[in-house]
């Protein structure tokens, strides 16, 4: 009897283990989100970038108009790392630091040089030192790996921080400075911080928004107070917002609605301090709806989409596994967990407003829904950019993988939607994976990270 129950518990203690262990590697799926007007993006674990909602002016980069309510991806690449949604148009920056951009052009904001929208990702510049991008409605910011700033696209509120009012359509530097570290541009406003902790700020003024103590337009980066020690900043619509390094939450700009979350309507021309709380870590700000994380992975909201109005921080649910949550302008929210689960609420189709939560409706939510991971195309070998060899393929058992470098590679193995089943480091130039545990099916496998996925067969 004794002998009967010990063997329950072992085979009780392994099923939990590994129903315990594949839920944290099967939620291993998305990596970095953005959400635009009518639309949204997302890049995941394994480097592919993929798109979902309205799709007018080609801004879902797919190659067609086609409005999407589930994420499809963009390309076959899969070495993104960076991205930046806006009303109609988006941007991404590949690992070997390339700059992208697509969607509508017709103020110059793609960056090409021309004034002709694009359905898929164009090169923007023969340049490899892009590190950085944000966008607002009509114009693209970015900062180099040097530390300089550039702008292109609309300027009728001095976006483009050059001193004038003249449109752009190839990136243009702000200034001579080579010391700029954050940049955020999803409203009317700009505003940036150096790598001295100084706050910059100018474009759009009417509701002080600039925070420069007027309601005159700022058309070249004004210095915001004197105070060295910000660490993140967030532009909405007629409304900014910054952390300190301290941890406090700062406002300033239109608070019809309550958005600047300091408890009043009244616009403020200048920073105040929102709460007395010392733990605030990002901001995301919707057109009227504001979002914040804290330090304890808490969810806080204000501001407001309707007639209710919420003017000071109230925290969204009970949950305390919140990692990053985006609402540029929108009228919805995408928000990242630790586990890296993707998920969504807002609206979803209303007017031109069609399919952005990503959940294959087209319905309104008011609570966050989580968003699966879609699944990887099994029809097509991607092949590496480097040099090695993969056998047997199909496989029953166990992967050979020779390859030319002498030099550690990391080893990814990923199931059809993109979750990560393997990560190994080579120890020499030929390396054998154990891939018993695999299900018969299609793998993808990548040799380090600017490799491109290369399709495998366990039988």
């Amino acid at each position: 009897m004794m002998k009967t129950t010990l063997v329950f518990c072992n085979k009780f203690i392994i099923v939990f283990f590994l129903f315990f262990t594949t839920n944290i590697i099967f939620s291993q799926c998305w990596s970095k989100i953005s959400s635009g007007y009518n639309y949204s993006l997302g890049i995941r674990a394994d480097g592919t970038l993929w798109s979902w909602g309205a799709n007018f002016n080609g801004n879902l980069g797919i190659g067609s108009t086609d409005h999407k309510s589930i994420p499809t991806q963009i390309t076959n690449s899969n070495d993104w790392v960076e991205i930046s949604s806006g009303d109609y148009h988006s941007a991404a920056i590949k690992s070997d630091g390339t700059l992208w951009s697509w969607g509508q052009n017709n103020n110059g904001q793609l960056g090409d040089g021309t004034f002709v929208s694009k359905n898929i990702p164009v090169q923007i510049e023969n340049q490899n030192d892009w590190s950085k991008i944000t966008l607002n409605s009509r114009a693209t910011f970015a900062l180099k790996t040097n530390g300089t700033l550039w702008a292109w696209g609309n300027n009728d509120f001095g976006y483009l921080g050059n001193g004038t009012l003249v449109t752009v359509n190839t990136p243009s530097q702000i200034g001579s400075s080579n010391n700029w570290n954050k940049i955020s541009a999803s409203g009317n406003t700009i505003c940036a911080i150096k790598n001295d902790g100084s706050l910059w700020s100018w474009g759009m003024n009417n509701h002080g928004q600039v925070g420069n103590g007027t309601i005159m337009d700022v058309l070249f980066p004004t210095q915001i107070g004197n105070d060295t020690d910000w660490s993140n900043i967030y532009a909405g619509q007629f409304s900014t917002f910054a952390i300190k390094q301290n941890g406090t939450l700062w406002a300033w700009g239109y608070n019809f609605y309550g958005q600047l979350g300091d408890g009043t309507t009244i616009d403020k021309l200048i920073p105040v301090q929102i709460s007395i709380s010392t733990n605030w870590l990002q901001i995301a700000a919707g057109y009227n709806k504001m979002f914040a994380l804290q330090s304890n992975n808490t969810l806080w909201s204000w501001g407001s989409y309707s007639a209710l109005t919420a003017s000071q921080p109230s925290q969204v649910g009970i949950a305390t596994d919140w990692k990053t949550v985006s609402n540029n302008n929108s009228y919805h929210t995408l928000a990242l967990k630790n586990d890296y689960s993707l998920w969504s609420w807002g609206i979803n189709v209303y007017g031109n407003l069609y399919g952005q939560l990503g959940n294959g409706t087209l319905i309104n939510t008011s609570i966050p829904i989580e968003i699966n991971c879609p699944s990887l195309s099994t029809t097509n070998n991607f092949f590496g950019t480097v040099d090695f060899k993969i056998y047997p393929n199909p496989t029953k058992d166990f992967l050979t993988i020779e390859n030319k470098e002498n030099s550690a590679q990391k080893i990814e193995v990923f199931d059809v939607q993109g979750r990560i089943l393997t990560l190994e480091y080579t120890k020499n130039n030929i390396q054998i994976l154990n891939l018993t545990y695999l299900k018969s099916g299609h793998y993808f496998l990548k040799l380090n990270q600017k490799s491109k996925l290369y399709k495998i067969i366990k039988m």
